[in-house]
């Protein structure tokens, strides 16, 4: 199962293998668009914009990606770095 139009609605931490306990090897960003590449036992494995492979939680995806992701929130940079 592969599909390239999923995100995440909050930042959300990306792990090693699929287990809260697993090392956490980066994080996604809200509305990062995903390649969901397979699902099981409540976890999907991903790969981020980033060609980033991981694993989170399947409740974290939240449909179509968001095509501003990256556009700055706020009027600094460093502002909108600060938000997430």
């Amino acid at each position: 199962m592969v599909s390239e139009h999923t995100f995440v609605g909050q930042l959300t931490p990306l792990r090693a293998g699929p287990d809260e306990a697993a090392e956490q090897v980066s994080q996604v960003l809200p509305g990062e668009p995903l390649r969901l590449e397979e699902a099981r036992d409540g976890w999907a494995r991903v790969r981020t914009a980033y060609d980033y492979p991981g694993w989170l939680p399947a409740d974290a995806l939240d449909g179509e990606p968001d095509p501003s992701w990256l556009v700055p929130r706020a009027a600094e940079p460093l502002e909108a770095a600060r938000a997430l």
